[in-house]
């Protein structure tokens, strides 16, 4: 991985492990759910304009053309947009990445619902942001917002949607709410923009505003985008000028081999955001001496300074955090930087461990938990223990099984495809030793640290 790359993915998952990121998601990210960039949606109208339309087109004067023609009238423009994108398209690997990353804000330019449907596939809470009345509304803690800047299928009219050149022109007079939150964010966030390229007319409004903001901005922000075909020296030429532009209003673009690239970067930023955070799942009846020698391990000062997420339950969980708390106050360590706390489900409702209709309801409960765990230490446990498990492995936690018997659960987990392969990247010799029951504390904590962000703070 390059210098420049690295740099951004730790500055970004910084900012956002410190709650300071904000995604902004553009069209490309919805090409692989079959939707089609601007180009195609616009080339039919082309016909009717008597005009071929092309990517070196300014396409919103193009969409202006059509609006003219149908004498000032949005409604035809927005109808033709709805037909082409808003059919039964679902989420993608860019969509779920971003739900899943620890970012509680992520602006998009984007009409269609699929951000939504990923945050809620994941049981997460959102809040949509659309209309100016939206912006003012105070956020509710725990809940991911999504701010629509160019409107939304099902909500926004057609005299809403930011499309043509003058909704461009007069975004600023007639938004004054969205771009005054776009201008706070600018300054109070650091921006990742994906999903965007070279020309893209939709990302003209923000490039405005980061330009009239880029010597005040007390944060980065970057840009991920796929490299045109350096044998094609004109596009090629273009998009590194481009790039040094983005450059002068204080966006970092970096240019990634291909697509899956992109994908493969997004991804680890949706983990590696979490910073070096642990949450320990497993049976709330049984003990464990291992798991109380693993907290005492990872109190160690000397170590990478891991955050244990405590999610209030008891049994084998509560005594790897009893021990971990313990050994950070006999070694002065200060705890308010080690422990985050969490509301406990289990102790509003005993059921939650043996009544299967509940498990929906703890899934929500713990998915803003889980969101902002890295890896996942899973004992042997029970139902619930299971339903906190599948939950950490569609947020795209790093599940690190510790099996205490031949017939726990933990056990079954080694076998997981996907789980066996994130564990040989992070440990190779630990798979054997679970599966023979011989796992140190050692081996735990080693496992564990081998992939977390070395900055806590």
């Amino acid at each position: 991985m390059s210098a420049e790359l690295e740099n951004l993915v730790n500055s970004f998952s910084r900012a956002a492990f410190h709650g300071n990121a904000a995604w902004f998601v553009g069209a490309g990210t919805s090409r692989p759910s079959a939707l089609s960039g601007w180009v195609d949606l616009l080339k039919p109208l082309g016909q009717e304009l008597g005009i071929t339309v092309t990517a070196n087109d300014d396409l919103p004067a193009i969409a202006q053309y059509y609006v003219n023609k149908m004498s000032g009238n949005k409604g035809p423009l927005v109808q033709h947009l709805r037909q082409t994108l808003g059919g039964a398209a679902r989420p993608n690997f860019y969509h779920h990445q971003i739900a899943r990353s620890n970012v509680g804000t992520i602006w998009t330019t984007n009409y269609d619902h699929l951000i939504e449907a990923a945050l809620a596939q994941a049981s997460l809470r959102y809040r949509v942001r659309i209309r100016e009345s939206d912006m003012v509304e105070l956020a509710e803690p725990g809940t991911t917002e999504v701010v629509k800047a160019h409107g939304s299928f099902g909500v926004s009219s057609p005299a809403e949607f930011v499309i043509a050149s003058e909704d461009f022109e007069d975004y600023a007079y007639k938004r004054p709410a969205t771009t005054a939150r776009l201008q706070s964010n600018l300054l109070g966030k650091s921006f990742l923009f994906v999903g965007y390229g070279y020309g893209d007319p939709n990302v003209r409004t923000v490039l405005l505003e980061a330009r009239r903001l880029a010597e005040r901005a007390s944060h980065p922000h970057f840009m991920l985008t796929a490299a045109q075909d350096t044998a094609d020296a004109e596009k090629a030429g273009r998009q590194e000028l481009w790039r040094a532009d983005l450059a002068r209003i204080g966006i970092k673009c970096v240019l990634m081999p291909g697509y899956d690239a992109v994908e493969q970067t997004v991804a680890r930023i949706a983990r590696r955001s979490r910073g070096p955070t642990v949450y320990v799942t497993g049976s709330h009846k049984d003990s464990s001496a291992l798991a109380s020698e693993v907290g005492k391990s990872l109190a160690d000062p000397m170590q990478s300074r891991t955050i244990l997420l405590d999610g209030q339950s008891a049994g084998i969980s509560r005594d790897l955090l009893s021990a971990f708390q313990t050994a950070c106050v006999e070694q002065q360590v200060d705890l308010n930087e080690r422990l985050r706390f969490f509301p406990n489900p289990y102790s509003s409702n005993p059921k939650f461990s043996s009544d299967p209709r509940l498990l929906p309801l703890l899934k929500e409960w713990r998915s803003s938990l889980l969101r902002q765990a890295h890896s996942v230490l899973a004992f042997d446990g029970g139902m619930g223990t299971q339903a906190e498990v599948e939950l950490a492995k569609e947020l795209g936690c790093c599940i690190v099984p510790v099996p205490l018997s031949t017939t726990g659960s933990a056990l079954s987990l080694i076998r997981d495809p996907q789980i066996a392969a994130d564990l040989d990247k992070r440990a190779p010799g630990y798979i054997p030793k679970a599966e023979a029951l011989k796992l140190s504390a050692t081996d735990i904590v080693e496992c564990l640290l081998s992939d977390m962000p070395p900055w806590p703070h």
